[in-house]
């Protein structure tokens, strides 16, 4: 077990999706680095009693760019734009991680992701995530994610913390 374990929120569904999009078939490492790329570069400074650092970019601040700078495919970067879109012209729509799925580029794990870490829902099962999957070859016992139904989302952030 992991005493005190909880979920790794994120401030809103737009970061969340964001860096989900970012993180797809990367490592946690190098996902890790692009959102530092797109604070760095397209984010706004903290106010002043904090100027060493600086704000995660609004959905305008990236809609207003091409991201060629980001070393992704360019699906990828066409899906950050097309998601900085939804949530700059539709917040309403934007607001709820499903309607995300009429974007091409965003799949179930993306808004289940984004749900899970911006939203806090506390029963999402990330199942084929890679790192989940591994994490699950490595264990002696077979595990059935319905049997952890409220708390889906602990078992996977608990099976993610194996690795």
């Amino acid at each position: 077990m992991r005493p005190g374990l909880r979920l790794p929120g994120i401030w809103d569904p737009f970061e969340a999706g964001v860096r989900a999009i970012l993180g797809q078939q990367i490592s946690v490492a190098a996902a890790r680095n692009l959102v530092a790329q797109v604070v760095s570069e397209f984010g706004q400074p903290a106010p002043s009693q904090h100027k060493e650092y600086r704000l995660f970019p609004s959905p305008a601040m990236l809609a207003g760019h091409d991201l060629g700078s980001l070393k992704i495919p360019g699906r990828r970067r066409q899906t950050l734009l097309d998601l900085a879109e939804l949530f700059n012209s539709q917040p309403a729509r934007a607001a709820a991680p499903e309607n995300w799925l009429a974007l091409n580029g965003i799949g179930p794990w993306t808004v289940n992701y984004a749900r899970m870490r911006g939203l806090g829902d506390s029963d999402v099962w990330l199942g084929s995530d890679l790192g989940v999957q591994k994490a699950l070859g490595e264990q002696s016992r077979r595990w059935r994610p319905e049997d952890a139904s409220p708390w889906q989302s602990y078992l996977t952030v608990y099976l993610w913390s194996l690795l």
